[in-house]
């Protein structure tokens, strides 16, 4: 299994710290939706939405699989030891910014590539 490192992505009036595992770049929903200048609960609901349909039992660490939907979920400890937060990999990213016009997520993964390659 890969290391985990965080680099700063950064584009405009954002920053974001991307967690670098697997050869994929890592954001969490508030993350995401900062990326896309939406809210969180945008984000969710639109997240939610997929997951049902799915219908697939969702676990960390797993990777769920439909005729057109693979999400990989990730749960990482967050910084102050609390509850582990889920996050999403760049084709869930780039697929919800598809949704809402937006090719941020694009340039992230390049940001992302660039630093693996």
């Amino acid at each position: 299994m890969n290391d985990t490192k965080t680099l700063t992505f950064k584009d405009g009036d954002i920053s974001l710290d991307v967690i670098i595992k697997d050869n994929t770049g890592w954001l969490s929903a508030k993350q995401i939706a900062t990326l896309y200048g939406v809210t969180q609960r945008t984000i969710n609901r639109h997240l939610n939405a997929t997951y049902k349909s799915t219908m697939v039992d969702t676990k960390d660490n797993e990777t769920l699989r439909d005729k057109n939907v693979s999400i990989a979920v990730h749960s990482f400890a967050n910084a102050i030891g609390k509850r582990p937060v889920q996050f999403y990999d760049l084709d869930v990213i780039i697929e919800l910014g598809i949704g809402f016009g937006s090719n941020r997520g694009n340039i992230l993964k390049e940001f992302v590539n660039k630093e693996l390659y």
